[in-house]
C-alpha cells in the first residue's frame, strides 16, 4: 500500500510523459519550473515543446502554443507597484509580476541585454516554428540589429504613422507570409507591393489605383471610402492585367453589385466554366451565386459576389457586416501570357 502524502517525482517518468504533464501547466508556471533547478530546466528543454510562433515587439515577446487558447506574453514595461518578486537569468536580475488571467509576465526592464537574454532563453526552451513582429513604435536600432530579420508575419500598428519609421521597419524585415497594416498609410512602401498576403485595416487614404498595383495572393481591406466606381476600376484592371491575386475581401459599405461589375462582361455561373466551389483555408466556398469575370490574357475566372461573414469570422452573425469577395479560380492549363 502506498504511503499517505508520498512524494512523486516527475523526473522518474519517461520523456514523452514528462512532456504531456508539462503541457498541463500554464505557460507562466512552465517558465517558473525552469528557474527551480538546472535539472528542471533541462527537463523542459528536452520535452521538445513547440511554439507555433514567437512574436516580438519593442515592448513584449509572445509565444503561441498549440495547447493554449491565448498566447503567453512576456512584457518589459509595467507598473512598478505590481512587482511581486524577482528572478535571475544568466546574471541578469528581473523584477517579476504574474497575471494568470492575461497569461502574462512582466519583467520591468527596457535594457536591451535583458530583452535579448529572455528572447534567446525562449529559443533555448522551445522549438519555435516561425517568427512574427508587431511594430507598435520605432525599434531601438541596437535591438533591431539583434532580432531576426526574416518573419512570417509583420503587423504595423495604428500607432506607427510616420512614413520614414514604417519604411525603416519594412526595409529591415523579409516577410514570408503576411503583412497587416493598421496605420492609415497614404502610399505603399515598395516592399508591400508583392507581399503574399496583405491586410489593410485602414485604407481610407489609399488611392484605388495604388491598391490595383498590388501583386499579392490575397488582399483584405476593412475601413475604406471606395465606391462602386472604385471597385469597378479594380476589377477592370484585374481583367486586363496578370497578377497573383487569388482572394479579395473588402468590407461592404452598401455596394451595388451591378454597378461594381459594369463593363466587365460579367456572366452568371456556368458549370462548364469553373468549379462551383472555391477552396479557402480548407473550406469549400459555394460560389454558384457569384458572377464570373474572365481575364482577357489567360482565361482565368474570378467569381465576384456579396457575402455575409462565414463561420469563424470575427463578425459572424452581424447582419450589417458584409463583404465583397473575389475568388480567382486556378487554371489547370498553362496558357501563354499576353497581358500588359
Amino acid at each position: 500500500m502506498a504511503k499517505r502524502n508520498q512524494k512523486f517525482s516527475i523526473f522518474k517518468l519517461r520523456d514523452e510523459y514528462q512532456a504531456l504533464l508539462l503541457k498541463c501547466l500554464e505557460p507562466i508556471d512552465l517558465l517558473e519550473v525552469t528557474f527551480l533547478s538546472k535539472r528542471a530546466k533541462r527537463m523542459v528543454k528536452n520535452a521538445g515543446l513547440k511554439a507555433k510562433c514567437l512574436t516580438f515587439s519593442e515592448e513584449w515577446i509572445s509565444l503561441d502554443f498549440d495547447w493554449c487558447d491565448t498566447p503567453f506574453v512576456f512584457g518589459f514595461e509595467g507598473d512598478m507597484d505590481l512587482i511581486g518578486g524577482y528572478r535571475v537569468l544568466n546574471g541578469h536580475n528581473y523584477f517579476w509580476y504574474k497575471d494568470y488571467e492575461e497569461n502574462y509576465i512582466c519583467g520591468f526592464t527596457d535594457e536591451i541585454p535583458k530583452y535579448m537574454t529572455m528572447f534567446h532563453y525562449f529559443l533555448e526552451l522551445f522549438k519555435v516554428e516561425s517568427y512574427g513582429c508587431e511594430a507598435t513604435k520605432p525599434f531601438n536600432k541596437r535591438r533591431l540589429e539583434q532580432l531576426p530579420d526574416t518573419v512570417q508575419t509583420l503587423t504595423i500598428s495604428e500607432m506607427m504613422t510616420d512614413k520614414d519609421e514604417i519604411a525603416e521597419v519594412m526595409e529591415h524585415f523579409e516577410i514570408e507570409e503576411e503583412l497587416v497594416v493598421m496605420s492609415d498609410i497614404e502610399q505603399f512602401h515598395e516592399k508591400m507591393l508583392s507581399i503574399p498576403n496583405i491586410i489593410l485595416g485602414n485604407a481610407q487614404k489609399l488611392n484605388i489605383k495604388d491598391v490595383a498595383k498590388l501583386d499579392c495572393i490575397s488582399i483584405e481591406i476593412t475601413y475604406h471610402v471606395y465606391t462602386n466606381e472604385h471597385i469597378n476600376y479594380f476589377l477592370k484592371n484585374w481583367k486586363s492585367t496578370k497578377t497573383r491575386l487569388e482572394v479579395l475581401k473588402l468590407k461592404n459599405y452598401d455596394f451595388d453589385l451591378d454597378k461594381v461589375l459594369e463593363g466587365t462582361d460579367a456572366a452568371l455561373f456556368d458549370y462548364l466554366r469553373r468549379n462551383p466551389y472555391f477552396e479557402l483555408n480548407g473550406e469549400d466556398i459555394d460560389c454558384t451565386e457569384f458572377m464570373d469575370i474572365v481575364r482577357d490574357c489567360d482565361g482565368r475566372v474570378a467569381a465576384v459576389g456579396l457575402e455575409e461573414p462565414r463561420v469563424g469570422d470575427d463578425h459572424e452573425g452581424e447582419e450589417d457586416w458584409k463583404f465583397l469577395w473575389m475568388y480567382v479560380f486556378p487554371d489547370d492549363e498553362e496558357k501563354e501570357n499576353h497581358c500588359d
